[in-house]
């Protein structure tokens, strides 16, 4: 989340967070910091962003969230 516009007070965050994209790229930055999205229960690398889910799919656990 280190970016020039990143929030500096609860107001700045309330609105930035607001807006889904900056929110989503945030919690992906969270859960996976390296930059190398993985099931978080079987390790796999082979995983699929469904926009219409909102959520990513691994090939060999299915569905996991975000």
């Amino acid at each position: 989340m280190a970016s020039h516009s990143e929030p500096k007070t609860l107001q700045q965050a309330i609105l930035f967070f607001a807006d889904y994209k900056n929110c989503h790229k945030a919690v992906i930055e969270i859960r996976w910091p390296d930059g190398k999205v993985r099931c978080p229960h079987c390790g796999s690398e082979n995983v699929t962003y469904l926009e219409s889910t909102s959520m990513k799919f691994s090939a060999e656990r299915g569905l996991m969230a975000v």
